[in-house]
């Protein structure tokens, strides 16, 4: 009767995901050596060899290929059992810890948060509201779980990312502030969106902003014109404090792709599945 070790499978199955021997060992915090011993285990205990390694990368090949769709559901239906075994064994609930990106809050962002605490009500969730540049180092470095952010083309290789929605963002200012001066000042969110504008004859400054508050507070004083999402914008449109600027061809609107990105892991926690399935559903 052949017996398989669940190190042996979990080992296979990382190797498979990653690529590489060296990647999943990262991943298991253990040698490489130690992860080839168990591969090679699991390929004695079979009687096949499961990856080709006649390449620099191994390729699984056909028995190998059979053989990971069975494993991967399995150590995933494992890792889930982990995670929901370790909930109902500690006082202390899960944490998921999710940034946003001040300019992504929409209704779109509300409604998925307000979904989580009807789907999860005993889970705890840490909100962290940073520049998608930020949240991106934080993902990257394992301080986040997961955020709603904007991606540039730079990091899309460092972290797992899904578009989800798009934004439109339009041009702002107070009712009093002067686009006629020599001297124009555009304040923007610290991350990756870059102003469309046409600068002919004109001189531009530039402020960025860790913060959304601070930006509007800067725009309400006359201190210069904001590129804000048509969401954040409207309560100070309708109240008369905040006025588009219109018909200057110097100033054009921009639609981002907004999207949910995490880092990589072995497995995630039921509620960070449940985002991650609920946010790559269309029309959220």
């Amino acid at each position: 009767m052949i017996k398989l070790h669940l190190d042996s499978i979990a080992a296979f199955v990382l190797v498979a995901d990653e690529g590489s021997f060296s990647a999943a060992a990262r991943k298991l915090n253990k040698s490489q050596s130690t992860v080839s011993i168990a591969v090679r285990h699991l390929e004695d205990e079979i009687g096949e060899l499961l990856f080709s390694r006649e390449r620099k990368q191994p390729q699984l090949t056909e028995k190998g290929k059979i053989l990971y769709q069975t494993a991967k559901t399995f150590m995933d239906k494992y890792h889930e059992i982990v995670s929901i075994a370790s909930t109902i064994n500690n006082d202390k609930p899960i944490t998921i810890r999710l940034g946003i990106d001040p300019l992504l809050y929409s209704r779109h962002v509300l409604s998925l948060l307000s979904e989580l605490s009807l789907s999860f009500p005993n889970i705890d969730v840490i909100l962290e509201h940073a520049s998608s540049n930020i949240l991106c180092e934080k993902i990257v470095n394992g301080n986040l779980d997961l955020a709603f952010g904007f991606l540039s083309n730079s990091r899309v290789l460092d972290i797992e990312y899904s578009d989800i929605f798009s934004v439109n963002y339009s041009w702002v200012k107070s009712p009093t502030y002067n686009l006629h001066s020599s001297l124009l000042r555009l304040l923007l969110l610290n991350n990756d969106i870059e102003p469309t504008c046409i600068s002919k004859g004109v001189n531009f400054s530039i402020w960025k902003f860790d913060d959304v508050t601070t930006l509007i507070m800067m725009c309400l004083q006359d201190k210069g014109v904001a590129l804000l999402s048509e969401e954040i914008q409207s309560t100070y449109l309708d109240t008369g404090q905040l006025e588009p600027v219109k018909n200057d061809q110097r100033f054009f609107g921009q639609q981002r792709k907004a999207s949910l990105f995490w880092r990589t892991a072995p497995y995630y926690p039921p509620a960070v599945k449940w985002l991650l399935e609920k946010a790559n559903q269309p029309d959220i």
